[in-house]
């Protein structure tokens, strides 16, 4: 509710929102936010139930599979998103290409918000570029848009930058590196080249195919012993709600009684 869902949505995203509660290690309210502030800031909030549902389940199958490809959390996840996820999106990236960025990111031990903000800035820079970076794009024969005069796949683009440079040694590297997305940016952008596209691609073909897998992540660690304890006092927590619900009346003045 605080999250601005109506009932239905909110039964809907419940179910996802367990799983990630499960994957996460985060209490349910927690997960619940960060999975709308999640969606809010991809623009995969809707006001279908059933499109929510479907979205919550994509966005929880891309954060359980990153934390398997990378040594990032749910958390540092949903953290980048918030910094660069709206950007990614705008900038008609999918967010299994985002993941990946913060998959590379991660392992080169960039996390969190510092990731999405370096994707942020990386996408900022090669879109709307000043004339020093303009003319280093230029020679390096990098092209952004598209023959409709949208951006171009980022993996693709980290590819165009792999070939133009792979004859440089580092000082000129990194000279056109900075030319392009500054000081402050060479450390993120560094990341993605590091990572390279090769890899890139091959992490978000991974997310593309992880359809269920939180929930078969969040149902293995529900496999235990604990987990069954936690179900056992979930259903008594049910009869005891159903019981007070009903006949809340009668027995409560016999459980007064009792209690004298």
């Amino acid at each position: 509710a605080a999250a601005g869902f109506n009932a239905e949505l909110a039964i809907a995203s419940l179910a996802g929102a367990g799983d990630l509660a499960t994957v996460s290690g985060l209490s349910l309210d927690d997960a619940a936010k960060a999975a709308a502030d999640s969606l809010g800031a991809l623009g995969l909030r809707s006001a279908d139930a059933a499109v929510q549902a479907a979205n919550l389940t994509r966005l929880n199958d891309v954060l359980a599979t990153t934390t398997r490809l990378a040594n990032t959390s749910v958390t540092e996840m949903t953290e980048a998103i918030g910094a660069g996820g709206n950007v990614a999106m705008s900038s008609g990236q999918s967010l299994e290409t985002f993941g990946a960025a913060v998959a590379g990111m991660a392992a080169n031990n960039i996390k969190g918000a510092e990731a999405g903000t370096a994707i942020r800035n990386t996408l900022a820079a090669l879109q709307a570029p000043a004339s020093t970076a303009a003319r280093a794009l230029h020679g390096l024969r990098i092209e952004v848009e598209d023959g409709q005069g949208n951006m171009r796949d980022l993996v693709d683009i980290v590819g165009d930058f792999e070939r133009a440079t792979a004859g440089m040694g580092e000082v000129a590297r990194n000279n056109a590196i900075a030319d392009i997305f500054g000081r402050e940016g060479m450390a993120g952008f560094g990341a993605l080249l590091t990572t390279g596209s090769e890899r890139l691609r091959e992490m978000r073909g991974e997310l593309q195919s992880a359809d269920g897998a939180a929930a078969g992540m969040a149902a293995t660690m529900r496999d235990t012993t604990l987990g069954d304890i936690d179900g056992f006092t979930s259903a008594i927590d049910g009869v005891k709600t159903a019981i007070f619900g009903v006949i809340s009346g009668p027995l409560r003045g016999l459980i007064v009684q009792l209690t004298e």
